[in-house]
């Protein structure tokens, strides 16, 4: 049997909601002081206006998620990282050079990406460097030297030169 969470805002987000309910299983029915109810409830607002303002932020979400799921289930409370942390610091994608990684970057984490040319097939392109170097824009050095480098050298720490 597997706990979910359940909850429904039947109102727009300016009105708050007037009752939360959480299932554990059949015929089960958690019991939440108000105080717990309350958080929930502030903290789903804050999450809706978070989205309504930034509709790609996928890892807010999932800390989110991961912060209520932990009241009900103790190896989520057990958890030393976030989701959004876990995900930085165990994954990796290159993106295609018709992708724009700077949007993709605005919408998650500079941590996330890095470079690849893809040589020598085709889909790399003729300029993948001045490719990405657009869509980057004006971002800062530092999130260059993370795509160009530093999010390589992270996952392959003996690639770095002494």
């Amino acid at each position: 049997m597997s706990d979910t969470i359940d909850l429904h805002i039947s109102k727009p987000v300016e009105a708050p909601a007037r009752r939360v309910e959480v299932f554990t299983g059949a015929g089960r029915r958690r019991r939440w002081s108000a105080q717990d109810k309350a958080a929930i409830v502030a903290d789903w607002d804050n999450v809706l206006l978070d989205l309504e303002a930034d509709p790609m932020r996928c890892r807010d979400r999932l800390d989110w998620v991961a912060k209520h799921w932990s009241r009900i289930d103790q190896r989520v409370a057990g958890f030393t990282r976030t989701p959004a942390q876990q995900l930085c610091q165990q994954m990796a994608f290159t993106p295609f050079v018709f992708e724009n990684v700077g949007d993709l970057i605005d919408q998650s984490s500079p941590d996330l990406y890095l470079f690849s040319s893809d040589y020598p097939h085709v889909e790399g392109g003729r300029d993948p460097i001045a490719r990405f170097e657009k869509s980057l824009g004006d971002r800062p050095d530092a999130i260059r030297d993370r795509f160009y480098a530093e999010n390589f050298l992270r996952i392959f720490p003996a690639a770095r030169a002494a």
